[in-house]
């Protein structure tokens, strides 16, 4: 029993000592390139050599001290994002004082002013309220002699083109001075359109057939609307036409009458 325990020592010492020679006397290969190439991934680090990554990369936080790009789609708070931002919850947007141009067009702010939410855009370029915060308004007035002749003519600035809420009424409202010749008559028709379509009209007349020096005339109170159910680009055009009478010069408007016609589009 002796004799086996003595040989069994024998040979673990001497199996020792055969790998450690081995190992002291090995030969050392260095690296094929300089390093980091070769056989030795570029480690991620804080140098200006731009990197790139094959596979993730997870990290505790991020900080990014300049302009960032992303390939394919972005998820906050979703792993599978199916949208360039693809958002797992609410989305919290700040005021932008920069005017609304060409270059920031369909850029969505929130106003701290009015407490709205706005986005650029609409046919003059403009912030434009979204939803009913800030109920959508706009006005045009004109007080200015129109002459009319035999063909439907559009109100001077009786127009008004904008990217509508869902939905607005439109409304004019107007005094029509309307004149005739001694021994004529002058008849005519104020329309409303929308975006080319007559929707409402009201028709004004004056006879002065019996005679008059030099001119007969007569006020009118001229009220039109209508609603615009559905939102978008329009535009609103209010026109006048003669239909009919003996007036060789026939008028709407004289100088020096200044009771205003007004415009308005306003979200309901």
């Amino acid at each position: 029993m002796r004799k086996n325990i003595t040989k069994f020592l024998l040979l673990t010492i001497a199996f020792t000592f055969a790998l450690s020679v081995n190992y002291i006397f090995a030969a050392w290969i260095g690296p094929t390139q300089t390093p980091p190439l070769g056989n030795t991934p570029m480690p991620v680090n804080v140098g200006s050599i731009a990197q790139v990554k094959d596979g993730g990369l997870s990290l505790n936080s991020l900080a990014v001290f300049g302009n960032g790009y992303f390939q394919d789609n972005v998820g906050i708070g979703t792993v599978s994002p199916s949208a360039k931002l693809d958002v797992a919850g609410g989305v919290k947007v700040g005021n932008d004082s920069a005017a609304c141009t060409a270059t920031k067009e369909g850029t969505i702010r929130y106003n701290d002013t009015t407490s709205c939410m706005e986005y650029c855009g609409g046919a003059n370029l403009g912030w434009l309220t979204i939803g009913a915060c800030g109920l959508y308004s706009k006005t045009v007035t004109g007080n200015d002699h129109i002459g009319a002749g035999n063909s439907e003519t559009l109100m001077q600035d009786m127009q008004i083109s904008d990217n509508f809420p869902n939905p607005t009424i439109v409304d004019f409202v107007a005094k029509v001075y309307i004149v005739a010749c001694g021994g004529c008559t002058n008849q005519g028709v104020i329309r409303l359109y929308v975006d080319g379509v007559q929707k409402k009209e009201q028709y004004v007349s004056v006879d002065c057939s019996s005679g008059g020096n030099p001119h007969c005339t007569q006020w009118h109170d001229v009220s039109l609307d209508d609603t615009i159910s559905s939102g978008g680009e329009h535009t609103v055009e209010i026109r006048w036409n003669r239909t009919g009478g003996s007036e060789p010069n026939p008028q709407l408007w004289q100088p020096g009458h200044d009771y205003p016609r007004v415009l308005k589009i306003n979200q309901i």
